[in-house]
């Protein structure tokens, strides 16, 4: 990361937020984002930045990918080589693409205040997956019928909820709106594909 700063490259240590997400989504329109990674034990760490990464639709490059760069003296496509395995579950996806979410609502819980870090990290990983975000379930009439989007209440691993969210758990379980664990969330962005929120439930 050092060689990239000293370059004039910008490296993005904080990408939780609406600022943050907006700065990313320009650069990865601009086709002049990359998301690197340290493999190890078979593929990259799950982190939010890998996450944000999968969602705007970027593959996962190994840090020998910019030396090579720097080595050519310009920007070069990246190599198969260069491209970091995922390890999704059911069977990880050829090509990557943003919005593997679109059409989605994701109601996130996370408990304590502790979780206000993880609420604001998810709250960016879902945007740039193409959903909408909210910490409240949609009224009732937008929550049902084949044209509206599909709801799912996520849940933080280990979470420890409050009454009012215990409230929230109860109006959804009511309404039939799937409650799954964050292990929806990211299995869906490692394998590129919006899987059945009922796969995996809090």
């Amino acid at each position: 990361l050092s060689l990239l700063k000293e370059q004039g490259g910008t490296v993005f240590d904080d990408v939780g937020g609406d600022t943050a997400l907006r700065r990313l989504t320009e650069r990865a329109a601009a086709g002049r984002l990359v998301l690197l990674s340290d493999a190890k034990s078979g593929g990259p760490k799950t982190t939010n930045k890998l996450l944000v990464g999968l969602a705007l639709g970027l593959p996962p490059l190994a840090p020998r990918w910019v030396h090579d760069c720097l080595r050519q003296g310009e920007w070069l496509p990246p190599a198969a080589s260069h491209r970091l395995p995922l390890r999704g579950g059911a069977g990880t996806a050829a090509r990557l693409h943003s919005r593997v979410l679109s059409g989605h609502v994701v109601v996130a819980l996370g408990g304590t205040t502790m979780a206000r870090e993880w609420l604001r990290d998810c709250s960016t990983v879902v945007q740039a997956a193409g959903a909408e975000f909210r910490r409240e379930l949609p009224t009732a009439a937008r929550a049902e019928g084949p044209s509206q989007p599909l709801c799912i209440v996520l849940v933080k691993r280990g979470a420890k909820l409050a009454a009012a969210e215990d409230g929230l758990l109860s109006r959804a379980r009511q309404r039939g709106v799937p409650i799954s664990s964050q292990d929806w969330l990211e299995q869906c962005l490692l394998t590129q594909q919006a899987l059945p929120a009922q796969l995996y439930p809090w």
